[in-house]
């Protein structure tokens, strides 16, 4: 090998000129040659495996397989052929080998002939890394046949180069929608949990409240009133409002008279909607409006008031007789009449329950008349605003109930009417166009009938000697809330916030809108008058004044 120098080897071996091995090479010695060509190592010079590789016993140069070429990274110098030589940019095409006439096997093909790119596949599967090891050299794999978590690199797929790469990106394609369903589907699995905790929290918070009973009834204020025997009281504002027949104080839910104003009235009654009050003198011909700061206004009819009421706004309808029939005059806030309503016992009939709404735009009367021998009931709405305007006598809505008597009508929020009537009940709704929104009717006797803003309810009798009463409660679209039997003897019933209050002077028994009972126990001395102002608070009056309670 000394004696050669390598680019004439390599000469000699691409001219492929066909000479015959007389010294073939062993199995051995081939197998370090390609190590040689393929991993770039030499044997030490000088060595006798060295000159058994370069030279057999006759000095003549063995045969070998044609060498790999080897692809540096940077763009290797152009080679210069040797004299009388030509390299050619291609390998070599295969050609059919020849049939020899005589019928001999063709030739075996040289491996000069391979194609390079050939050669090297063969070269570099006959080495392994146990073979790497033991001629101290790492294995080194072709970088181009390595996969990086589904990366292929240029020529090494199915298909090769950018035939390979789209099949890459209709992959990641396919699995991105994948990714997108996990997180879609990790989103709604939180957000389904955190619905979940909320949803228990209410009911156990829900559950917790229903079992939930009050121990006591315990005294928060207490004031002394001049003439507490002759004074009465209405749930007003924050606190109440304590009238009697010469004078009324607004008293607050800090137990803090407000203001006092003075008047005569020989038998005062009072209508409270909200923050506004009228006062008025049944069979009299004054009234008084006032709100939370004090006196509005003041009027003084021509004629005797049975009945009066009071909107939000401070308009103000009365019920007045003049000895030929029955008139309702409307009033507005500053005392104006705005309208006369001129009824009579054949059409539409005598009124019983009059409201008027928040805006007090809307005044809703309940009439009974009798027409052969048969009660009939007709609730009229009356409008004053530019629609109600264009109507015949303001009206804007009837309607008839055949057979029933309706004693109260009532107005419970904005434009939303209850129609109380003794088989039942029917909720209203609409301004300018009024509707029957829900309606309940029942077979029993209705004892007592009480509202909110939010519901309705009734006492039933019932037919049991233990729990001779039923205690039934609605929502404004007809739900039934809630129907309990009881036996405690009352006297007054009403909302106390979200519960039912009974009470029978010197006993108070407390419902939840669930039914469930919350307390029953004594009120004190024997007081004059009860009154619920809120959830869990009263107020009472006895012969020496006024007392707040709380239920703990």
């Amino acid at each position: 090998m000394d004696d050669l120098k390598k680019s004439e080897f390599d000469n000699e071996i691409r001219a492929g000129d066909g000479v015959k091995d007389e010294n073939p090479l062993s199995a051995d010695e081939v197998a370090k040659i390609l190590k040689e060509r393929v991993f770039g190592t030499s044997p030490s010079p000088g060595t006798a495996e060295e000159k058994g590789e370069t030279a057999g016993a006759s000095g003549e140069i063995p045969k070998a397989e044609p060498p790999r070429e080897e692809k540096p990274e940077k763009k290797p110098a152009e080679k210069k052929p040797a004299e009388g030589e030509t390299l050619e940019k291609r390998p070599a095409e295969k050609k059919p080998a020849e049939e020899d006439p005589a019928g001999k096997k063709p030739a075996e093909e040289d491996p000069a002939d391979k194609n390079p790119a050939e050669a090297e596949s063969a070269d570099a599967g006959t080495d392994t890394p146990e073979d790497a090891e033991e001629s101290g050299e790492r294995f080194r794999f072709p970088l181009t046949k390595i996969r990086f978590g589904g990366f292929r690199g240029p020529g090494a797929g199915r298909n090769g180069g950018e035939e390979d790469e789209e099949e890459d990106q209709e992959e990641d394609e396919e699995e991105r929608p994948i990714r997108k369903l996990s997180e879609g589907a990790l989103r709604i699995i939180t957000w389904t949990i955190i619905a979940a905790a909320v949803v228990a929290g209410a009911f156990l918070i829900r559950l917790a409240v229903k079992k939930w009973n009050y121990r006591s009834l315990e005294v928060s204020a207490e004031q002394t009133v001049d003439n507490p025997v002759s004074s009465s009281y209405v749930p007003f504002g924050t606190g109440v409002l304590r009238y009697s027949a010469d004078s009324a104080t607004y008293i607050d839910g800090d137990h803090k008279s407000r203001w006092e104003i003075t008047y005569s009235m020989a038998a005062p009654k009072a209508d409270v909607s909200g923050e506004r009050a009228v006062l008025y003198d049944s069979q009299g011909s004054d009234l008084v409006v006032c709100d939370t700061t004090g006196e509005t206004n003041r009027l003084t009819t021509d004629l005797p008031v049975s009945r009066a009421v009071v909107s939000e706004r401070g308009t103000v309808a009365a019920v007045m007789s003049d000895g030929s029939g029955t008139l309702i005059r409307y009033y507005g806030s500053q005392g104006s009449e705005i309208s006369t309503i001129r009824t009579n016992m054949s059409d539409p009939g005598y009124p019983m329950g009059m409201s008027v709404s928040d805006d007090g735009m809307l005044l809703a009367v309940s009439y009974l008349s009798c027409a052969d021998s048969t009660l009939q009931s007709e609730v009229s709405i009356y409008s004053f605003d530019s629609e109600g305007q264009t109507k015949l006598d303001n009206i804007v809505g009837k309607f008839q109930f055949e057979g029933v008597l309706i004693p109260e009508v009532r107005y419970l929020s904005g434009n939303t009417l209850a129609v109380f009537r003794d088989d039942g009940f029917t909720v209203i709704d609409g301004g300018s166009v009024p509707k029957i929104r829900s309606e309940v009717k029942t077979d029993s006797t209705i004892d007592s009938l009480f509202y909110s803003d939010r519901y309705i309810g009734y006492v039933l009798e019932n037919d049991s000697d233990t729990k001779p009463f039923i205690l039934n409660v609605f929502d404004l679209d007809g739900r039934e809330m809630t129907r309990t039997a009881f036996s405690f003897p009352f006297e007054t019933v009403g909302f106390s916030g979200t519960q039912i209050s009974l009470y029978n002077r010197d006993r108070l028994c407390v419902y939840g809108i669930d039914g469930e009972k919350k307390f029953e126990g004594s009120c004190g001395e024997s007081p004059n008058q009860f009154l619920a102002t809120g959830t869990r608070q009263y107020v009472i009056s006895d012969e020496k004044g006024i007392k707040w309670l709380r239920l703990g």
